[in-house]
């Protein structure tokens, strides 16, 4: 019994062994033209090995012009000078109100940023700014309890702000000293610089934080104080949004610390034309 049993499976084996796969009826044709060929257009030399493809895709990507000496020799460099002179026509040198009127004539004292190199001039450029659909919650929350919406401008807010690096500065045009001197020494911030605008975020919130008030977990940029007089505020950049009931002595507070600009109930903020009525606001 045991032999016919071992027998059976010897059997078996070899039938298995013999039985040929079943051979794919699928007719595979290589063309002409693959890269591997010796009658192709690539030649098989210029194929980069495996360990060297990521040096590759580095070199090849795509990269950004910093400066504009930078733009004119890329090599897309006819496409730059457009590009350019759009950018230049959007900057308004006249600042406009909602009815396109000119408010004032603005100048500013900048830095040359794009000379700074991360990591040796600054550590962190990042600053929070308010998201529209932060204010946009505060509007409606505001709207039907009838609380004021005001808006205020801190002038040279930047300036407020103090440096934590040393920076030096190029002394610049029409700028005239008694003293013959190579470089100014900046002790605190200035439009265009890197860290100018993380700078002034903390220089704020400091403040606000003393004076009492606490930053949304969802949004940075908005602030509360709770009490009988609460307060809501909508940060972005130099301009505050402020909601409430009583508003004005927050505005007396904060004009203790900084110069303000009261520019009344809001009608024009982040480009959107607001109207305010009794019960509702509307955004244009």
């Amino acid at each position: 019994m045991v032999d016919e049993v071992h027998g059976a499976g010897e059997g078996s084996l070899s039938a298995e062994a013999v039985t040929a796969p079943r051979a794919s009826a699928r007719i595979r044709v290589i063309g002409t033209c693959h890269p591997t060929l010796v009658s192709s257009d690539i030649n098989s030399l210029n194929i980069l090995p495996y360990n060297r493809r990521a040096d590759a895709l580095l070199t090849l990507t795509n990269f950004a012009p910093c400066t504009y000496k930078e733009a004119l020799n890329a090599p897309d460099k006819e496409l730059w000078p457009a590009a350019i002179d759009k950018e230049l026509n959007s900057m308004d040198m006249l600042q406009k109100g909602h009815s396109n009127g000119v408010i004032k004539h603005k100048a500013r004292l900048c830095a040359q940023g794009f000379t700074q190199t991360q990591g040796i001039d600054f550590e962190k450029a990042y600053a929070p700014t308010g998201r529209l659909n932060s204010l946009q919650t505060l509007i409606a929350f505001a709207a039907p309890k009838g609380l004021k919406f005001h808006q205020i401008d801190l002038k040279s807010a930047f300036l407020n702000a103090p440096l934590s690096e040393e920076v030096y500065l190029h002394i610049p045009q029409g700028l005239e000293l008694n003293e013959k001197r190579w470089c100014l020494h900046l002790k605190k911030a200035i439009y265009r610089l890197k860290q100018a605008p993380l700078a002034w975020y903390g220089c704020l919130k400091e403040w606000l934080v003393g004076a009492n008030f606490q930053a949304c977990i969802l949004d940075s940029c908005v602030f509360h104080r709770a009490g009988i007089k609460a307060i809501w505020l909508y940060l972005h950049s130099d301009d505050i949004a402020v909601f409430g009931t009583e508003i004005s002595e927050f505005k007396e507070e904060i004009s203790l610390k900084f110069e303000i600009k009261d520019l009344g109930p809001a009608d024009l903020l982040l480009g959107v034309k607001i109207t305010q009525e009794a019960d509702c606001i509307y955004l244009d």
